[in-house]
């Protein structure tokens, strides 16, 4: 054990004394109301402090990735939650880390909570506002929330000192509504305004605009959006940009630039079903970089899991569903030969940061509280791919849903609204958006919020409509309907039906087909026009029937199955993580190659009509970490849903195993396909598949048809994906396959957004 200890004892030296130099600060504020006892006492305008429930989640959860993944000492980071964050914690926390970083060291701040605005009629800004962080005292007279200017002035301090600063925001700044069908009432990250003015004439420089590459903020929403909540698959409650980061932050490897990871998380926000925007801000040079600024190659691409304690012959560890970790994962720790001495299964999944596991290797009495394992398997999370809503229905006449369908085809003709058919088609935003949730039927304008429209006529819909307004409608679903596909979609366990429409990703809905019919398909829950550039479909095929009988929609619930399906194939490869521990035993990586300007793309965009190729590159620190040779897949999913292999061609797994070798060097860099970038517009994931075992009939494998035909799609046709199968897309045990699977494979996603 001596031989054991003393390695522990070095690896830990060496974290910490790299990581002396990595310094955090964790905000998350679930509680705004006054604690027992107490009265609010503000008179700044505020009348409601309304709670959240996912913040300390949030902060627990990236506690847990930073010391397990990034290096950051428990020691070097301050957390504030709930009544412990008042305006003057936070700010001294704040400052404290601000005097305790030396030139060249790395300091990252993380908020999860309320954010607001506050007037400033001396600003120099033309809305005469300042966006704010709402501090947990609030409510008690004379707390000021935290000013947009206080905060640069801190964030400038930092880089004054040449220290690297980080800083990630899950808040709402105003809380503005998204014009479309959006009847959102799950929580968001607001408080209404206080009243009262900051008269703060300065003009602090924009850390983001400065020069250097010194500054990197990620921000949840634009400045006109909602931060929402949301629940997670194992029923905990997070910010949805947040919760997409920590997926995000799992998926990537620790050398990945923030902007990757940013990309990647937008993806993963998007395919939740969430309409929010996050940004990005920090210089091109500092988004290439990696998230806290860390050099590249300086930290293990591997999970360290630490031992908190014994339990009941149990082992107690310091991570959970924050990491990844399901039922089943198996950990290990080495020795310094790499000999496994101890290896541990979990068995319970406590929390977002905690769980429980049993030891199938070593002896329990010698495994000491510090501790630190490594996965060293994957298993399937067990959860389906993808949450559907479909409404209750309270229409049991099929007579009802043509009558609507009459007052719909009535509006297109009529000559005082611009007909709108389609959301994300690369329409534009609606002003006007009739639609249903449920038995209720909501109008909106603008950004406004929805109301009820009881009297559904042609007459009332126009009336309130602005004059020559942009018009959407949607129809209504029957009972029959809603019945005929809950009883389709619920048999399958890639599918989960729920009962909010707050908690799904897509909703069944109704619009005019083609010919003037009612048409049925599946449409984003959270509707934005921009999210025509994302990569989930905005909304799927709609199938239009001629009559509302019980064949037809049997027939209808097949063809939206169908559809539902590879749905939840395609956001199911969005959000697949493979094995941690495998991520750099593959030293290859995908490059996105501009012919033109003869040099990589580095920024994630590029435009229709650009000349490109698609390289597998050899990373810098090849050859010493080129591992054992894998066959290799490279294929893309686009925003129509359609999946296409690049890599290998029609002849099957054929020189597809890398490292490949000529005259006795190996090859460093392989063009897989060369082509100029078509229309249209939107989000293209590449995907590069590492694995030990070739996978048969690659070509059934990874084609894949997409879910919409009104946008031409840039991947091919193709048939069902068995590969899905078998890795189980997260739905273990679903079709009679294992679920766990041997850490010997890898996969790694680039996003880069294609606009005109």
């Amino acid at each position: 054990m001596k031989k054991v200890f003393s390695f522990f004892l070095s690896f830990i030296f060496i974290i910490t004394a790299f990581a002396q130099q990595q310094r955090a600060l964790l905000v998350g504020i679930d509680q705004y109301k006054p604690p027992p006892g107490y009265s609010a006492i503000n008179t700044d305008g505020r009348t409601d402090y309304p709670n959240l429930s996912g913040c300390k989640n949030d902060a627990a959860a990236i506690y847990s990735i930073i010391t397990s993944r990034f290096g950051f000492r428990p020691g070097n980071i301050d957390t504030l939650f709930d009544h412990s964050a008042t305006r003057d914690g936070i700010l001294n926390a704040m400052k404290k880390l601000l005097g305790e970083s030396n030139a060249g060291d790395m300091a990252f701040i993380y908020y999860a909570g309320h954010g607001s605005e506050v007037k400033n009629s001396l600003s120099f800004e033309l809305d005469k506002k300042d966006q704010t962080i709402v501090p947990a005292d609030t409510w008690k007279e004379g707390v000021k929330d935290i000013r947009d200017k206080e905060l640069s002035k801190i964030f400038n301090g930092f880089l004054d000192k040449k220290v690297k600063l980080t800083v990630i925001f899950d808040c709402c700044h105003s809380g503005s509504l998204s014009r479309g069908p959006n009847i959102i009432t799950d929580k968001a990250r607001y408080m209404p305004m206080a009243d009262w003015d900051s008269k703060d004439a300065s003009k602090p420089l924009i850390p983001e605009k400065r020069e250097g590459n010194d500054f990197l903020i990620f921000s949840a929403a634009q400045s006109d959006e909602r931060a929402a909540e949301q629940t997670d698959d194992n029923g905990m409650r997070h910010g949805a940009f947040t919760l997409a980061l920590i997926q995000s932050l799992n998926q990537q490897s620790v050398d990945a630039s923030a902007l990757t990871i940013f990309t990647s998380a937008r993806a993963i926000l998007k395919s939740n079903g969430k309409s929010q925007e996050p940004v990005i801000g920090g210089s091109t040079i500092r988004q290439q970089e990696t998230l806290f600024g860390i050099k590249k190659g300086k930290l293990s691409d591997f999970s360290l899991v630490a031992v908190s304690g014994i339990i009941k012959n149990k082992v107690q560890l310091q991570a959970g569903f924050a990491l990844g970790l399901a039922k089943e994962n198996e950990l290990a720790m080495f020795n310094e030969k790499q000999d496994t001495v101890f290896k541990l299964r979990i068995d319970t999944i406590l929390g977002v940061t905690k769980s429980l596991a049993t030891v199938i290797k070593g002896d329990i009495k010698e495994i000491k509280p510090g501790y630190q394992f490594r996965v060293v398997n994957w298993v399937s999370s067990g959860r389906p791919l993808i949450k559907l809503f479909i409404p209750v229905s309270g229409l049991p006449d099929a007579a009802d849903v043509f009558k609507y369908s009459a007052i719909a085809n009535e509006l297109k003709k009529s000559p005082l609204v611009k007909w709108v058919p389609f959301i994300g088609r690369g329409e534009s935003a609606p002003y006007t958006s009739v639609f249903w949730i449920n038995n209720k039927c909501f109008i909106k304008n603008g950004k406004g919020l929805p109301v009820e429209l009881k009297n559904i006529t042609t007459q009332n819909i126009l009336k309130l409509c602005s004059k020559d307004s942009t018009l959407y409608m949607e129809l209504p679903v029957s009972k029959e309907n809603a019945i005929a596909c809950y009883k389709m979609l619920s048999q399958n366990k890639s599918l989960q039906l729920v009962d909010s429409i707050n908690t799904s990703a897509y909703t069944l809905f109704g619009r005019l087909g083609v010919h003037g019919l009612p048409a049925y398909g599946f449409r984003k829950t959270q509707v934005a026009v921009s999210d025509s550039l994302e990569s989930m479909p905005v909304e799927t095929d709609c199938f239009e029937i001629p009559a509302l009988s019980e064949k037809d929609n049997r027939n209808i619930a097949d063809s939206l199955f169908g559809m539902a399906l590879k749905l939840s194939k395609l956001r199911g490869w969005l959000n697949l993580s493979g094995p941690d521990i495998n991520q750099k035993n593959f030293s290859y990586r995908l490059e996105i190659y501009n012919e033109d300007k003869r040099q990589p793309i580095t920024d994630g965009h590029y435009r229709i009509g650009d000349k490109l190729s698609l390289k597998l590159v050899a990373n810098e620190d090849y050859p010493k970490s080129m591992g054992a040779p894998k066959y290799v897949y490279v294929f893309a999913v686009d925003q129509s849903g359609s999946m296409q292999l690049y890599f290998p061609g029609d002849d099957g797994n054929v020189e597809n195993k890398f490292p490949r070798f000529e005259i006795n060097s190996i090859i460093k860099e392989v063009t897989i396909i060369s082509y100029t970038v078509p229309a249209p517009s939107g989000t293209d994931n590449f995907f590069l598949l590492a694995s030990d075992e070739p996978i048969p009939d690659a070509s059934a494998a990874l084609n894949q048809e997409g879910v919409y035909s009104g946008i031409t799609s840039r991947g091919l046709p193709g048939r069902d994906n068995p590969l899905s199968g078998l890795l189980d897309m997260g739905n273990a045990g679903s079709r009679g396959l294992p679920k766990k699977l041997p850490a010997t494979w890898s996969i790694q996603k680039f996003t880069f957004r294609c606009t005109y």
